[in-house]
């Protein structure tokens, strides 16, 4: 009792100190690639969820994780994925993002077993769309190396009945890991529907183009549907 007494204090704190906001998101989807490897080619289910605390109107602090875990070919894990994160909104139209990635022993492997990486970036709006750019740096022994990534977003009303369409662009290079020069682009297009208070529902496409020395150049593209939620405290 006295232990969920002062939990329940913590939790009273921490909820008058700022806002809290809790996203997920669940669904299937036709296969996965990572930066433009393709790591599955069937059926997955991808996982995702958020927790994020903006202690002020320029500072926030976010938590997030990320599991893939294959329904086709295998039975397991395909990817897990660990972020931490700050922001500082340096103006309306710009914020300043750090923080440190983590990918666990899996299938997949992304740039090897047990990776790490700390990155930073620039977020910002013009007249409705958002860019952004960020570095990512490996940093672990005999994996050192760096990710650029641009990318490019913006989202709809679509109708009156509360249709939500979301696209993005991406282009990443690489710098380090045995390469060097441009990796993969992306294009994803997400359209959802409002089904109840913070719940959306709806099919989502990613299009990945790595370069010829990722995958041969080969263009992967899948088709998933599912669920988002969010909701703020």
């Amino acid at each position: 009792m006295k232990w969920a007494t002062v939990l329940t204090l913590v939790w009273v704190g921490l909820a008058a100190a700022g806002q809290w906001t809790l996203e997920a998101d669940t669904g299937l989807s036709s296969g996965y690639a990572f930066r433009g490897e393709q790591r599955l080619a069937s059926t997955a289910l991808v996982n995702e969820a958020q927790a994020r605390w903006d202690l002020s109107r320029h500072f926030a602090c976010t938590a997030r994780g990320l599991n893939v875990t294959s329904l086709g070919d295998y039975d397991g894990t395909v990817e897990n994925r660990l972020e931490a994160s700050a922001r500082w909104r340096v103006c309306r139209r710009a914020t300043l993002v750090g923080g440190w990635l983590y990918y666990d022993r899996n299938r997949a492997r992304p740039q090897g077993t047990d990776t790490a990486e700390a990155y930073g970036g620039l977020e910002t709006r013009c007249w409705g769309w958002r860019p952004a750019c960020y570095a990512f740096y490996g940093y672990r022994a005999g994996k050192v190396g760096t990710y650029l990534l641009g990318t490019l977003a913006r989202t709809w009303d679509v109708g009156t009945a509360g249709w939500r369409l979301a696209a993005l662009g991406a282009l990443g290079a690489e710098l380090g890991r045995g390469a060097r020069g441009l990796r993969n682009g992306l294009v994803s297009i997400d359209l959802g529907y409002p089904i109840a208070d913070g719940l959306e529902f709806g099919p989502r496409v990613d299009v990945h183009v790595p370069v010829a020395k990722v995958d041969g150049g080969q263009v992967h593209a899948y088709a998933g549907l599912g669920f988002h939620w969010a909701r703020g405290f």
